[in-house]
């Protein structure tokens, strides 16, 4: 979903505004879908707007696309079409929302616990992922670096990564870091 916040205490009427939305495609061609706001829409003084991003149309706010999973560009736009708000968002992650970090703010965060329709709570860093990939078979001789390969996700950024292993060929070996 794309959720609009109004943060003046003033309803205005959306028709005719517009959600612009480009974003990457599987086969990585860039795609721009357009969602106007149907005549009846209104954005309440101090309130949310959610609109549904779906291939299906079950109601008004549903958009008729998806976005993209690997990030892209939402634009809105008043009715004589200049932007009023752009928004560029990074690969998303599974389960977890990108959000402004407080309503109204510029900063974006990701964010665990997403919040459709209520303000957006500080709910903390969104959990480190690691993916370990493997050994390179010939880094396992003696006397040579063992390398290892791994990918580190997250939102706020990796500034370091500990392996702990142990030696398997050595009954009862320390824990090395």
């Amino acid at each position: 979903w794309i959720e609009l916040y109004n943060g003046s205490p003033t309803a205005f009427s959306l028709q005719g505004w517009r959600l612009r939305v480009t974003g990457a495609e599987d086969g990585g061609d860039l795609r721009t879908n357009e969602f106007t706001f149907p005549v009846t829409a209104f954005s309440s003084g101090g309130r949310h707007t959610l609109v549904y991003c779906d291939e299906e149309r079950r109601s008004l706010y549903h958009t008729g696309f998806r976005l993209s999973g690997k990030g892209g560009t939402i634009a809105l736009l008043d009715p004589a079409g200049t932007p009023v708000d752009l928004v560029e968002y990074p690969p998303q992650l599974e389960n977890i929302s990108y959000s402004r970090f407080r309503d109204g703010l510029k900063s974006f965060v990701f964010n665990p616990l997403p919040s459709p329709e209520t303000p957006n709570p500080a709910n903390g860093l969104v959990e480190p992922m690691l993916r370990f990939d493997g050994v390179k078979p010939t880094s396992l001789q003696p006397g040579r670096l063992l390398r290892l390969f791994a990918q580190v996700q997250t939102d706020v950024g990796v500034s370091s990564l500990r392996v702990f292993y142990q030696r398997l060929d050595l009954p009862n070996s320390e824990v090395q870091t």
